[in-house]
């Protein structure tokens, strides 16, 4: 029986039924970098766990002013309209930028590359985007190449954390390729945790009797960041949690009329987080834990 279930759950004739692709796919983390088309395609072939858009293709629009307070802050629906499509395919977690220390005819060029970094420091981004910086090395690796990085990275003052290396030719062309995936990954987790570090801030200041729409709200942005993070276990947890608080919602009073439970919009967010709890559970094999949420919310769904 939970065998057939779960076939159900995942077959594609259900597939009008289920959350956007957007939902259901855990993509590779959004990298926005800046650089010409070339060298775009290079990247995008040797590193493959990212995904990659021109800066100048973004829209970017003038960041909300940060809150002082949540005192007295309302919710309209527990989600707002497009938060998962913005999050996903429009906002960056890392920005960076390409620069050349070492031209296509072998020379350095460090002095050129720092002025361009200092002009790319000031650029506009969400608050918890990273920056990283990637030298490129378009000609003859110098024998002493490791000596002018470390020179041009003190003298740009950037981190070690958001420095990589790229070589367009030569045998370590891919080894520096994949170290420089791997920063760009790391960083991409630094900026969810540090957008699920501030839903919790806010999760803190809020009021369980007045605003429990909007803890809902940032504990499933919290969730999400860890999914983000590949965390499936974390996330799951936080999911659920945030079920949990969905349905105390519902039977639990407060400012939440249960006749508003029926309207679409909330619905659409139950149906949302079961469909990532009962995701989660099935990526890390526990059948038996998502046959028991999905029985748990077709019984709950029916009661109302």
């Amino acid at each position: 029986q939970t065998a057939t279930m779960i076939e159900c759950f995942l077959s594609e004739e259900c597939d009008a039924f289920l959350p956007p692709a957007l939902v259901r796919v855990l993509l590779p983390p959004l990298i926005a970098v800046q650089a010409n088309a070339a060298d775009l395609d290079f990247i995008s072939g040797s590193m493959p766990l990212i995904r990659l858009r021109l800066i100048d293709s973004l829209q970017m629009k003038p960041q909300k002013p940060r809150k002082a307070s949540y005192e007295g802050a309302r919710s309209h629906g527990l989600l707002k309209e497009r938060w998962l499509e913005k999050h996903v395919e429009e906002i960056p977690a890392v920005y960076a930028f390409l620069v050349d220390v070492v031209d296509a005819e072998g020379v350095i060029v460090v002095d050129q590359a720092i002025q361009k970094i200092s002009d790319f420091k000031r650029i506009e981004r969400p608050r918890t985007s990273r920056l990283a910086v990637v030298a490129v090395i378009r000609g003859v690796a110098p024998e002493d190449l490791d000596n002018i990085l470390y020179s041009f990275r003190s003298k740009a003052e950037i981190d070690a954390r958001c420095f990589g290396t790229l070589i367009l030719s030569g045998a370590t062309a891919q080894r520096r390729a994949e170290r420089t995936q791997t920063m760009l990954l790391e960083l991409s987790s630094t900026s969810y945790d540090e957008q699920a570090k501030r839903s919790r801030l806010v999760c803190e200041t809020l009021s369980r009797a007045t605003q429990a729409e909007l803890i809902i709200r940032h504990s499933f942005k919290i969730a999400f960041n860890i999914e983000q993070t590949r965390e499936i276990s974390a996330a799951c947890k936080q999911y659920a949690t945030t079920y949990a608080e969905l349905w105390d919602l519902v039977y639990g009073g407060g400012s939440f009329p249960v006749a508003s439970w029926r309207h679409p919009h909330f619905r659409a967010f139950a149906e949302l987080v079961n469909y990532k709890i009962c995701g989660l559970l099935l990526a890390a094999n526990n059948y038996r834990d998502a046959h028991a949420q999905l029985r748990r919310h077709l019984s709950a769904c029916a009661s109302l």
